[in-house]
């Protein structure tokens, strides 16, 4: 790759603590700093995401905010056939020089590739699609349930859109597994979401004296284990999470604030099914807070059993392992060991593998 390129991250609309937003400021921000010129372009942006990138000195373009002040719906991005959103964007694009590469950070926004240029395009997958599709086809919304009827099309027009890019990359092995079933393409590799160890870092004396559990709202995360969990340990929460018995910190929107809260628990519980990554895991993790997940998804990537965290088969396992590890605590060493097993996800070593895969293909 030349001293400097051009890049830019797209998507459509990034949610306040949004995990796809996440990973596109910080591999923004890994990416510039180490010499890249890198524009982040979202039709919609929360004002969180406004307010990092003028404290990280990230370059954000997005529609006026006073005229795209709505949400832009899941199904809104998924059901994009008639390409309203991708003008949009290619409009936002247009205010501007062309780049060296594109690269579209949100699957949802499959349909941008209609407007950019195939040959310095790259889809970073997520896996979300299927989620998406998944989702619009329980909901329900009339309109979320009106992807599903017409997923058959939906997925014609995503594969199509697929076929564009002229690299695929995916955040997870089972983000590259399930891209063969939704886009019917193969991915060129892995590359992780980044996270931001210089701010999730363990602390010097943690109080260990609770497990933590992360999660945007109690529908996402299964409320179940976790309240049989709160009956034997201690229990917080961060995020929209309630659990009976556990005790709610609400949202926190300041990372320092949060990775103060991961730091200091004696584990992490995450017992989330269709998960492909897992931000809760890998900052946990950076804070030196092991982990208890199921054995399954993104989060089985990330933890190696008994060393880093442990795996659990089924919810029984989930429970038995999450209130014996709470009462009996660990050995020093697997603090250590969480903390070191971040490195393959930080800021600067995902910032430094998309920089060769982007300088190979540019070539």
């Amino acid at each position: 790759m030349c001293s400097t390129t051009r890049v830019a991250i797209i998507g459509y609309d990034y949610a306040s603590l949004g995990g796809i937003a996440r990973a596109s400021f910080n591999l923004a921000q890994g990416m510039v700093a180490a010499g890249d010129d890198v524009e982040v372009v979202v039709l919609r942006a929360a004002e969180s995401w406004h307010a990092t990138a003028a404290q990280r000195g990230i370059r954000l373009r997005t529609e006026p905010r006073a005229s795209n002040s709505r949400r832009i719906s899941n199904p809104q991005k998924m059901i994009d056939v008639g390409l309203v959103l991708a003008r949009r964007l290619r409009r936002l694009l247009n205010q501007t020089e062309p780049f060296d590469a594109y690269i579209v950070s949100d699957d949802a926004a499959l349909s941008a590739a209609t407007v950019i240029s195939g040959q310095r395009s790259i889809l970073w997958n997520h896996g979300e699609l299927g989620l998406l599709l998944l989702a619009g086809s329980r909901s329900a919304r009339p309109l979320e349930r009106l992807g599903g009827v017409w997923l058959s099309r939906i997925l014609r027009a995503h594969r199509a859109w697929a076929s564009r890019f002229g690299m695929v990359v995916s955040s997870s092995r089972l983000a590259r597994e399930v891209s063969q079933f939704t886009i019917e393409r193969l991915t060129e590799g892995i590359v992780y979401p980044p996270v931001d160890v210089d701010t999730f870092t363990p602390s010097s004396a943690p109080t260990d004296d609770y497990a933590l559990a992360v999660g945007r709202t109690s529908g996402e995360s299964s409320v179940g284990p976790l309240q049989e969990v709160a009956h034997k340990v201690p229990l917080r929460t961060v995020g929209g999470l309630v659990v009976q018995n556990g005790r709610s910190y609400g949202l926190i929107p300041s990372d320092r604030d949060l990775a103060s809260v991961y730091a200091n628990a004696r584990m992490t519980l995450h017992p989330v099914l269709g998960e492909y990554f897992g931000y809760p895991v890998a900052e946990s993790l950076a804070c030196g807070t092991p982990v208890v997940a199921y054995n399954v998804g993104g989060p089985s990537e990330l933890i190696r059993h008994g060393k880093n965290g442990w795996l659990a088969e089924n919810t029984r396992d989930f429970v038995e392992i999450s209130a014996t590890v709470c009462a009996g605590g660990y050995g020093e060493s697997i603090r250590l060991a969480a903390r070191a097993s971040a490195s393959m996800f930080s800021i600067e070593s995902v910032a430094r593998e998309f920089r060769s895969r982007v300088a190979r293909f540019l070539q």
